[in-house]
């Protein structure tokens, strides 16, 4: 614009002042885009790009009064073609910037294929393509541009990439075909075969092409989308290997090493992590291989926001996020519940995730939860197994100090006490009280009356046991009676609520309610002591995580009848625990 202005129109038209001024303004042009396009090879100081531009701009000033001379704008042409292919070639020896150039390459060779191909049949063929090369020129040539395109925003086309490259792959094969049916026609054109006539030769041809177009084009797409347009292979053979191998993963570190030393090399992964969201408490590491930092709570949060898709680098998306080496984040679920998070970072050869990938790793993932919630639910089992033996050992040395410290003491006072009948009956009446309660505690007698009986009694030993720190008060309605499992759990439910708030509750007043209906019960027991630890939820999970191992117990059991428990405890306000059972109905018994 700026040689039009000042030469007029009457010195440019028809001239080539215009194009030279062109050809120096693109050296630089071209130099700086495929320097820094679709990813950076390296700092160029900006005072060298000032000077560059610089220089192009006097060159293009001195083509203006033509004090060039006329060929040398011949070599400023070659320098910026130059600018196109050579920073697009060392791209291909450089890791993480491969692909694009790939891309790059391979589509503009197909834009630049079928004029090429119909120019040189209108040399050597006896055939004339100036119609067909012109049709080329005008459907192929865009192919160059959209390989700009996808090399730049082909991580921001998430799930739309897969249908983008195919797309094109389509319109690539388009290309390619008409261009070859064109010169098959164009010769049929010059000189029909076998004496037919124009228009039979014409139609033969259009249906043997149409034929093989419709026939190669599946072996065509096979190949263009993992060779030219980078589209990954889906990994079908690890879906089915993974699967049948996830049943023999017995523990977190069988399970650890198979997605880090079996799968993961398999798929070219080489920084990634798994992590066991615990219900409280920090997550657990199952593995981390090559990683430079794991998420801390709040990146947690982000990341799981950010799940399922295909996280921009920190080069691409400014400012960098939480937990930048994650490429993709996926949370393992199972029943409405996150599990654990499995992170994925470098990758080769450009640490990128087609989102056909993260659907296929999506489908891992899944598997995945499935076999750590088996696991978690293992290691649940063995917690509270062993929290069970401990318990009896507990209870076991705890009986042997009564019967040692309470019964024997009693028995030995028995002797001395022989001659005076009054104190060996005190001390016996002592020792058969004792031993009355030490069975009581193991089984209580009064339970094969019913379970208010049984109640009322557990309500007098704990009367009897606190003394005047506690006051005990009770209310009772109904007196049905249940299935003798049913009532058994329950009452070791209420009883374990009443050894609680008499050891840990701090309480001055224990409240024990019970309704005894025909078909249903409703049990509570309520104190006003200093209630529960903060984040005590209603979760058996959560509460072996934890270690309160009594209240899982009570869970557990209540878990067994299919009754419900709820425990309550507002600050300052004690703790509320009721747990009601219902009969079932006759066809949900059978």
């Amino acid at each position: 614009i700026l040689a039009l202005l000042i030469v007029g129109k009457d010195h440019t038209a028809g001239s080539a002042i215009a194009l030279r001024i062109a050809v120096w303004l693109c050296v630089p042009v071209y130099w700086h885009l495929h320097l820094i396009f679709p990813t950076p090879l390296g700092r160029v100081p900006r005072g060298l790009w000032l000077a560059l531009y610089g220089a192009a701009g006097l060159l293009a000033v001195l083509e203006i009064f033509q004090v060039l001379p006329y060929w040398l704008y011949v070599v400023g042409l070659f320098i910026a073609l130059l600018g196109i292919p050579l920073p697009n070639v060392v791209r291909l020896f450089i890791p993480g910037q491969s692909r694009a150039a790939r891309y790059i390459w391979g589509l503009a060779v197909v834009a630049i294929l079928p004029t090429t191909l119909l120019g040189a049949a209108s040399l050597l063929l006896p055939v004339d393509s100036n119609y067909y090369s012109f049709a080329g020129i005008v459907l192929a040539w865009p192919a160059l541009p959209a390989a700009y395109f996808l090399a730049a925003y082909r991580r921001q086309l998430a799930d739309l990439e897969t249908r983008t490259s195919r797309a094109i792959g389509l319109y690539l094969y388009i290309l390619i075909a008409g261009a070859v049916l064109s010169l098959v026609i164009g010769v049929i054109n010059a000189q029909p075969p076998l004496g037919l006539s124009l228009g039979l030769a014409n139609t033969a041809a259009g249906l043997l092409g149409g034929l093989l177009v419709a026939g190669l084009y599946a072996p065509f797409q096979r190949w263009v989308e993992p060779h030219l347009l980078g589209l990954p292979r889906q990994p079908t053979r690890f879906l089915a290997a993974y699967s049948d191998r996830l049943t023999a993963s017995p523990d977190r570190d069988h399970l650890a090493r198979l997605l880090r030393d079996d799968l993961l090399p398999g798929l070219l992964v080489r920084q990634s992590a798994l992590l066991s969201l615990e219900p409280a408490g920090p997550p657990t590491v199952l593995y981390a291989q090559q990683v430079p930092q794991l998420p801390d709570a709040a990146e947690l949060t982000a990341l799981l926001a950010e799940a399922d898709r295909y996280r921009l680098p920190p080069e691409i998306a400014q400012p960098a996020g939480l937990c930048a080496w994650v490429r993709v984040a996926l949370p393992l679920r199972q029943g409405g519940r996150v599990l654990g998070l499995w992170l994925l970072g470098q990758r080769d050869p450009d640490d990128y995730y087609f989102q056909s990938e993260v659907d296929s790793l999506r489908i891992l993932a899944d598997q995945t939860a499935i076999a750590l919630a088996h696991i978690l639910q293992a290691d649940r089992l063995r917690q509270l197994l062993q929290a069970n033996v401990d318990r009896d050992e507990q209870e076991r040395a705890q009986w042997a100090l009564h019967l040692h410290d309470d019964i024997l003491n009693e028995l030995a006072l028995l002797a001395p006490a022989a001659g005076h009948p009054a104190e060996a009956a005190r001390a016996y009446e002592r020792v058969l009280a004792r031993v009355r309660q030490m069975i009581s505690g193991l089984r209580p007698p009064l339970l094969a009356y019913g379970l208010r009986s049984a109640l009322e009694q557990l309500a007098d030993d704990l009367a009897e046991r606190a003394g005047s720190g506690l006051r005990v008060e009770t209310k009772f309605a109904g007196e049905a009676r249940y299935p003798a499992t049913v009532e058994q759990h329950l009452f070791r439910i209420v009883q374990q609520a009443c050894e609680n708030t008499l050891k840990h509750a701090q309480a001055r007043t224990l409240r024990l309610t019970a309704a005894l209906h025909e078909r249903c019960v409703e049990l509570a027991v309520e104190d006003d002591g200093q209630g529960l630890p903060d984040g005590v939820q209603d979760d058996l999970a959560d509460l072996i995580a934890k270690r309160h191992f009594g209240l899982a117990g009570m869970f557990e059991r209540a878990a067994f009848i299919n009754a419900d428990l709820r425990l309550s405890s507002p600050p300052g306000a004690g703790t509320q625990v009721t747990v009601t059972w219902e009969a079932p109905r006759p066809e949900q018994a059978r």
